[in-house]
């Protein structure tokens, strides 16, 4: 009992989305009358059929047929149930369950940058001299959730011994509380760090970092709300991975562009141009007195 779709690109024009919502009205209305008239139409042939019904009145006749058809809707519904059950929709293409959109939008699970790292890295030398500390936690994010956040505290733990840092917001390559901060508005680009690794005085190694801190979890709470992300170690190992081609890329080779033998440089900005670096760590005012 359906109305015939109007012909058009699919959108169903000013009337496709109002004709769909009367179908929908109809449709209501068709099974309802449907379902009354079989059952009409069973009670008529069962007082027809059954002797004893002939001698009830009204009142039996009306209990009697609102049992009956309760029960025959329950066991409808019971075999209907159990046919999903053991016959489940196929959810294809289009058909999947669609995620709720992303409150903040991380630089670490974008898939357009896949080397992007979460981990703040330092390096230097080539081969066996080459040198790399691990210094904290870092990471870029978007507020996507169309309101500010204003009441916001953050910190990663590790796996391994439960040892926390807390995060910081970083503005202008230095780090703050987000308590001393006014929040991050509303489309607002924003970067993120640890605390400091600190072992011995100093950054750790790769290795003393996989000992000591090892897999971790970022959490991020904002007005009530939590995110939480944990890193495997697996990840870890790709971050420092990535970082080590980027400083000795003779040794782990990564795809990059190379000029041609002999080629001659492009002209130069008149100015000088911008330079984006990740902000350097800034000891904390605790660290500082210690």
């Amino acid at each position: 009992m359906r109305l015939p779709r109007c012909p058009d690109s699919g959108h169903g024009g000013f009337m496709g989305p109002r004709l769909r919502f009367i179908d929908k009205g109809i449709d209501r209305f068709g099974y309802w009358v449907g379902a009354f008239s079989i059952l009409t139409g069973f009670f008529s042939w069962a007082g027809s059929q059954l002797v004893w019904l002939k001698g009830f009145g009204w009142p039996e006749y009306l209990f009697t047929g609102l049992l009956a058809a309760s029960l025959i809707l329950l066991v409808v519904a019971a075999g209907l149930l159990a046919w999903r059950q053991f016959r489940p929709l196929p959810f294809g293409d289009g058909q999947a369950l669609a995620k709720p959109p992303p409150v903040i939008a991380w630089s670490f699970d974008n898939p357009a940058f896949p080397h992007m790292g979460f981990l703040g890295l330092g390096g230097s030398g080539k081969g066996s001299a080459a040198k790399i500390d691990v210094i904290c936690f870092q990471a870029d994010g978007t507020n996507l959730s169309g309101k500010p956040m204003l009441r916001i505290s953050s910190y990663v733990r590790s796996n391994i011994t439960n040892v926390t840092y807390p995060v910081y917001l970083v503005v202008e390559g230095t780090r703050y509380a987000p308590e001393d901060t006014h929040g991050i508005p509303a489309n607002a680009d924003f970067h993120i760090a640890s605390a400091p690794f600190i072992v011995d005085g100093r950054s750790p190694s790769p290795d003393e970092f996989r000992s000591r801190f090892g897999e971790m979890t970022f959490v991020f709470e904002y007005d009530g709300n939590a995110y939480s992300r944990a890193f495997t170690l697996g990840e870890v190992n790709k971050n420092l991975d990535w970082f080590h081609a980027v400083i000795d890329p003779e040794r782990f080779p990564i795809p990059r562009v190379v000029p041609r033998d002999g080629a001659a440089p492009g002209p130069a900005n008149p100015t000088t141009a911008l330079r984006f670096e990740f902000p350097k760590p800034q000891d904390t005012e605790a660290e500082k007195q210690q």
